[in-house]
């Protein structure tokens, strides 16, 4: 599913964006589900298809269709969470699917104007125990054109943005999946918008509409994991780490762009040192970022290691989006996963280990022990392990600032 011309959106209504937006095949499921698959012809050209549903079927109907087929629309980028009730407790399909019903048999409306997130549209999914809740919002989009040699204006316009919000209740698993978004130079510091930022409004709104709490899902344990195996299901092609070294942190950054060679190879060659010191020092050091191959797909992911939740970005070549791909990965990596209560155990004695001075962070802990940050900020606050230690502020960057000492510092105030 593409996103069209923000520009040309601005003169056509939402039903008519959706469909744009769709892909012909999609357009054919939509006809199919509405018993028009007859009236139109399959050697039909987009324009051609869009043209006969809105003459040949009601507009309700069609709008109803339309938004279900945008809510199951792969999108590239998707953040991965476990889900619960508001009170700890397992949340049963059956209830869960009342909370929802209201929004199955219409479509809310939306105001291009509304700066909050707004859902629109839910499918329940009986036989596969999961639910899909469709949200919109807008995002502020900023252009500069040329009107003249030398002359350029700076035009603002507001565009729809879906967000789907996927239950699957037999794994306990939940997902936030969009399309990107470019929101241009000129837009205002108080109108941008981060990936991370529209996830979390979607986690605020599930826990303040329907009471579920969804908290970030530990990859990184399953991912080394997946690394390992033989033979190898995914190979990194790309790093962002930090490693310490004879009590230094040192970043690195390693590509290997099209030579179709891992990361740690390319490492072990490249400082002729053994194979298992560079794997030793890859699995102790924190990832910000990852590039990794599925070769049973022959699909890439950039995987980003938020301590809110990890982000996956699926890079489909043209006509290489679908679904089915992050469910593949959701399953390899729910496979892999540790009981949290050991790693529980595993990450206390670890922190209790470290010398006076170490610096411990919650997204060592995370990715280390397959921990999410609830967990972690719970085991560092905790009465075995909380007398060891003593909060510490820096400037969250990985920039070099001039003329500044970004060390670690007892008051965030010393930051100042």
């Amino acid at each position: 599913m593409k996103t069209p011309n923000p520009r040309r959106l601005q003169s056509r209504t939402e039903l008519e964006q959706i469909l744009a937006a769709l892909t012909v095949p999609q357009l054919h499921d939509v006809a199919y589900a509405l018993g028009k698959s007859g009236d139109v012809q399959h050697g039909a050209t987009k324009d051609e298809v869009i043209a006969s549903l809105q003459t040949k079927v009601d507009p309700k109907q069609l709008a109803l269709m339309a938004h279900r087929a945008e809510a199951l629309s792969p999108y590239k980028h998707s953040f991965l969470f476990r889900f619960q009730m508001s009170g700890g407790s397992v949340p049963e399909f059956d209830s869960a699917a009342v909370s929802f019903a209201a929004l199955t048999s219409t479509v809310g409306s939306f105001d291009l104007a509304s700066h909050d997130i707004t859902p629109q549209l839910a499918i329940v999914d009986r036989e596969q125990k999961q639910i899909y809740l469709k949200l919109v919002h807008t995002v502020a989009i900023s252009e500069t054109e040329e009107t003249a040699p030398n002359e350029f204006i700076r035009r603002r316009f507001r565009q729809r943005h879906t967000v789907t919000v996927q239950l699957r209740f037999r794994t306990g698993v939940a997902s936030i999946t969009f399309p990107g978004f470019t929101q241009g130079i000129g837009t205002p510091v108080e109108e941008r918008l981060s990936y991370e930022h529209i996830a979390r409004d979607c986690c605020a709104h599930l826990k303040e509409k329907h009471h579920l709490i969804l908290e970030g899902l530990s990859i990184r344990p399953s991912i080394e994991t997946l690394i390992d195996v033989q033979p190898p299901e995914i190979r990194v092609e790309k790093r962002d780490f930090v490693m310490e070294t004879s009590g230094r942190k040192v970043r690195m950054k390693v590509d290997c762009l099209e030579t179709s060679q891992d990361v740690q190879s390319v490492l072990a060659e490249s400082f002729h040192s053994p194979t298992d010191a560079i794997k030793n020092a890859l699995q102790q050091g924190t990832i910000f970022e990852m590039r990794v191959l599925w070769l049973q797909l022959q699909v890439h992911t950039t995987i980003r290691f938020h301590d809110f939740a990890p982000e996956l970005l699926f890079l489909w070549k043209r006509g290489g989006a679908s679904s089915t791909h992050l469910e593949y990965v959701i399953q390899r990596i729910l496979e892999g996963l540790t009981d949290h209560r050991s790693a529980i155990a595993e990450a206390e004695s670890w922190i209790l280990s470290q010398p006076a001075g170490a610096i411990i962070q919650t997204s060592a802990i995370m990715q280390k022990f397959g921990l999410n940050l609830q967990q972690s900020l719970q085991l560092l606050s905790g009465k075995t392990v909380a007398p060891r230690l003593a909060l510490r502020f820096r400037v969250r960057t990985a920039r070099f600032l001039p003329s500044y000492v970004n060390a670690w510092k007892p008051g965030a105030c010393q930051q100042l």
